[in-house]
């Protein structure tokens, strides 16, 4: 059964037992609630997006490496696991080793007795609400999510996803570990949480980015210096045309100043590195982020602006690479990089091309708004590096050369 048609149920059952009627499907937003004197603690959560099964780093949590996007609606969550004292005054029996089954009927004792349309957090808000630190998550802990397990997950976009329409086990979740447990296995080791809507909506701008639709562009962008918290990056206007690029890849430090984590193999002691490891559907919510952040329009380039701000616009002098014929001047690519794991270096650390944009030619591949990567990287070869070529790739997938560049 899906959560709206639980909402339902729960609402008509609520009716003809005589308790408080659920009306709607949403709740306005309380931060705490009682039964039968035991308070619990609520905290919301805005709409937004997450990658489902993986770590806040991006490092899957299962055996597939595939994973969704999910795009949430707002809602709240409980900023604790349902404790056996709650569950004794909502039920008037002892917790014991309550299965998945027994927490449904439980969630509907409590709606039923609140009057509040609780449900059982799905994977994605349960992760969702996990990464942004929105409660207190028990490292150790497994904890049910209302989907049906499936070991695989598609590289998609969905809103509100709740997993499989069928399957034998549900969803038991840690930060790092997801796995498949029976509906009607009793644990004492598996713990839940209750959430309910709120009724906020994803924001249009952020699916229409996350489904690579046409998104709206400032007009007539000149030069600009931006700054978030302690870091500042330079957009730089392109000679002959309408918009601005970004002086330097996004770097590591811009991420973690948006964002507040680094993905993998990124690291505090190298803010000024591309920020690496991060796909396209990453990059889109970095720049509905930083777009909250600033009230401006930042987007991905589109390819044939990557390549005009590459050549350097009406100041072109018709180089191959972006700065110049020798790579070497002006790229880091798989000849002069440095023989680590990690082969991206500092941004800013070769020559610039015609309007003192560096790094277009090699360092860290770059996305563009029509899903390739364009310039190459630190370990590719210079045919690689060239402004015409580029790559086509999933938008689901990133690696530890893959980053990306704004544009206004």
């Amino acid at each position: 059964m899906n959560r709206f048609l639980t909402i339902v149920s729960i609402a008509l059952a609520a009716v003809s037992c005589g308790q408080a009627p659920i009306s709607e499907k949403y709740a306005e937003f309380s931060d705490s609630y009682e039964v039968g004197g035991v308070s619990f603690s609520m905290v919301k959560v805005e709409p937004g997006a997450v990658s489902v099964g993986t770590r806040k780093d991006g490092v899957p949590v299962g055996e597939n490496r595939d994973h969704s996007i999910a795009l949430l609606d707002g809602y709240a969550i409980s900023e604790q696991a349902v404790s056996p004292e709650l569950w004794k005054a909502v039920t008037g029996k002892d917790m014991g080793k309550p299965s998945y089954d027994d927490c449904e009927k439980f969630v509907a004792k409590l709606s039923k007795k609140t009057g509040v349309p609780f449900m059982i957090p799905t994977e994605a808000m349960w992760e969702y609400a996990c990464k942004s630190g929105k409660g207190d998550f028990k490292k150790n802990r497994f904890e049910w999510c209302s989907d049906n397990f499936s070991d695989y997950f598609d590289y998609d976009v969905e809103l509100n996803p709740t997993g499989p329409s069928k399957g034998s086990l549900k969803v038991i979740r840690q930060y790092d570990k997801r796995q498949g447990l029976a509906g009607y296995t009793k644990s004492q080791s598996t713990a839940f949480r209750v959430a309910v809507l709120t009724g906020d909506t994803c924001p249009e701008a952020l699916v229409a980015a996350m489904k690579g639709e046409p998104v709206e562009k400032e007009t007539g962008t000149g030069s600009e210096t931006f700054k978030v918290g302690d870091v500042k990056f330079d957009m730089v206007a392109v000679p002959g045309s309408d918009f601005a690029i970004g002086r330097t890849e996004v770097t590591a430090g811009l991420w973690y100043a948006v964002m507040g984590y680094f993905p993998l193999a990124n690291y505090p002691e190298d803010p000024d590195k591309p920020v690496i490891n991060v796909t396209w559907y990453d990059a889109q919510l970095f720049i509905w982020k930083l777009n909250g952040i600033t009230g401006r329009k930042f987007r991905l380039p589109e390819e044939q602006e990557w390549e005009l701000a590459a050549k350097g616009g009406a100041r072109s002098r018709g180089y191959k690479y972006a700065g110049a014929d020798a790579l070497e001047l002006v790229g880091w690519f798989s000849a002069n990089s440095p023989r680590e794991k990690i082969r991206v270096c500092k941004v800013k650390g070769m020559e610039p091309n015609e309007i003192g944009v560096y790094d277009m030619s090699g360092n860290a591949s770059e996305w563009c708004a029509g899903r390739v990567l364009k310039g190459g990287s630190a370990a590719m070869a210079a045919k690689y590096c060239l402004i015409a070529s580029k790559i086509e790739m999933a938008p689901g997938h990133g690696n530890s050369t893959f980053g990306f560049r704004l544009a206004l």
